[in-house]
Parts: structure tokens; sequence; C-alpha cells
């Protein structure tokens, strides 16, 4: 089966990192991808999508667009509507993975313009409100280096609290701050970046803040490398999200993927985690400051959540990601071959 992944690629972005194991998954599993690079950064008009468009192989059985709000800038249409006219041949089957849900305008013409629509979890297909399929995003179960070499590399003693992810301001890292100040002998180790700049009006913002209400605990360690990752989750004794709105988070995957106990804001798509005792979950500062305390004191607490983010990666390998949509691009591939067969009959 050959698959052309359109999606940007081998940049510092969430969604590039996401195809990039999806795709070498597919791989694995025999599945020939052929990566159509997007840009992540720079202009994006009507012009750039529709060139885009054409850059798409229709030598392919299946088109599989990883989209999101902001990698398309409301150039959806543009894009979609120029591949479509393209295949005059056959009809390629189009899936889109929705990694955010919510737009009604944008939602809309994505399905309209694809065979199928994929989302992450329960909370993506309310948001959606059309037909999709739920395939979560997959987890590559990996090893932390020792908590010992790991404080020693960032140089750093004590209980540690991790923040993981590019730095934006609907992650709710001012939250995850305050909680910190109030603790004794707790460093906050943040764990990222910007997408493309060292200094933003909100880096400058946080760090100002931080140097405010927590002076001297917050260690800000700047994007964090794959080499770098065993080291840094390795350092961390827990680790926290204080996103403000998400529909699924790569970061927290990433921690469960190093068996990291794990809270996070009390979010629709976090809250289906919780229930299965694969996170835990905060409301408010005060709430989460206790919840902090109280695993950083009771390992039998720690140990539950390490023992669940185990479980959940290992039923979430991106192998078994994979194979959820090789049954869906065959699914898709049946259905197109018996509508050329017979295309007076109804699908």
């Amino acid at each position: 089966m050959i698959v052309a992944m359109c999606a940007p690629w081998l940049v510092k972005c969430g969604v590039a990192s996401y195809s990039y194991y999806l795709a070498n998954a597919l791989g694995r599993e025999g599945c020939d991808v052929k990566v159509v690079r997007m840009n992540r950064f720079g202009v994006r008009d009507e012009y750039y999508f529709r060139n885009y468009a054409e850059e798409v192989p229709l030598d392919v059985d299946v088109i599989h667009v990883q989209h999101e709000y902001g990698l398309f800038d409301w150039m959806e249409e543009h894009f979609y509507r120029t591949l479509k006219d393209r295949m005059t041949e056959r009809i390629i089957p189009i899936v889109t993975t929705m990694h955010a849900t919510g737009n009604l305008r944008v939602d809309r013409v994505v399905r309209d313009c694809s065979q199928e629509v994929i989302v992450h979890n329960q909370f993506g297909k309310g948001q959606f409100t059309h037909p999709c399929a739920i395939i979560p995003m997959g987890v590559q179960k990996v090893k932390t280096a020792t908590p010992e070499a790991s404080k020693r590399r960032w140089a750093v003693k004590g209980n540690t609290v991790g923040f993981f992810g590019f730095l934006s301001p609907y992650k709710g890292l001012e939250d995850v701050i305050a909680a910190v100040a109030e603790l004794p002998d707790v460093t906050l180790l943040v764990g990222g970046g910007w997408h493309i700049q060292t200094r933003t009006p909100y880096i400058n913002h946080i760090k100002q803040y931080a140097d405010t209400v927590a002076p001297g605990k917050v260690r800000w360690l700047d994007y964090i490398t794959s080499e770098d990752e065993p080291y840094y989750f390795g350092a961390c004794d827990i680790m926290v999200f204080g996103h403000k709105f998400i529909s699924e988070s790569m970061s927290l995957l990433t921690a469960l993927a190093y068996g990291k106990p794990t809270i996070a804001r009390g979010l629709p798509s976090f809250r289906e985690k919780e229930r299965f005792q694969v996170i835990a979950t905060f409301q408010t500062v005060p709430e989460l400051k206790g919840k902090i305390a109280a695993l950083l004191k009771e390992p039998k607490l720690r140990d539950v959540l390490i023992k669940k983010a185990t479980l959940y990666a290992e039923t979430n390998s991106w192998s078994e990601t994979a194979r959820k949509h090789i049954s869906l691009y065959d699914s898709l591939i049946t259905v197109g071959a018996r509508d050329s067969e017979h295309p007076d009959q109804p699908s």
C-alpha cells in the first residue's frame, strides 16, 4: 500500500513529530509512505496551498492529510478543492487527521472533502460534530536514564517537577509556577522553547513572572532534543501540564511513554485518561499544589500512576496505531474499488 502523507516534516512542531512517528510505524507495517512536506512557517496563502496540492502524488492508494488549524491559516478549501479537481482518472481516498476540532466552518470543509476523518479521542469526536473515526495517538514506550545521573546532568538536587513542550500562553505555565512557588525544596524544570525564536514577548513575560513569584525555583532548559529526553524525564519526579484548552497533547503522551506520574488540568480530553487512573487532574492552583505535594510524599500514589502510564503506552503503541490506520485505509480502498466497478450503485 502506498500512502501520500501531507504534513510538516522534521521541524520543531508537535504535528511534525506525530507525522514522523506515524510514517515510520506505517513503514514498519509494510506501507510505502511518500511524505509531501508542508511549510510550517513563513507565508502560506491561497497560492501556496494550491501549489502544495499540485505536489501531492496521485500514483498512491491513499492521501493522508495531517490537519491543525494553524497549519492551514483558513486556506483548507483552496488545498482540498485543488487536490480533488486533479483526480480526473480515479478517485483516491483522502483521509484527514484533525489534531484539533471545534471550528465549525473549517471542520465542515474538511469533512466534505475527506472520505474519512480521524480524531484522537471522544472529546475530539464530540467537538467535530460530523461522522469520524477515533484512533488514539501512538505512544513509544521508552526508559529514562537513572534519576541520579539525570539530576547530575542538569545540576539539580531535591524534588523536581517537569513541564514539557513548546512555551505558549494557552499552556498555563503560570499556574504551575505559582503552585511550585509555595512548595519547599521543589524545583520546576521547564523543558521547552518557542518554535523558531529563543525570545518572545510571552517568554520574556513568563520568565519575569517566575523571577517574581518563585525566585531560584525554576530552571529553563530550552528545547529538549531526542538525545536529552531520557535525561530530562529521568530528572523529573512528576510531570505537570497546565493547558487551558487542548484536544490531545503529544507532550503529555511523551511523559506517559517515559512512565512518569503526571498531573494535568481537568479538561475533557485529560479527564478521559483520569477515569482510567492514567493521570491525575486539577482545577485550581491550590489543588495542584496539594496534588504535587501528595505525589512527592507518597510513593504508593506515584506507583499507581507509573503502572497505569506504562500500561497505556503498551496498549497504544505506535505499531498498534499504525495497524488501525492500515485497517481504515483498506476499508476505504475496498469501497472505492467497488464503486468503480459499479458506478451506478449507492455506496
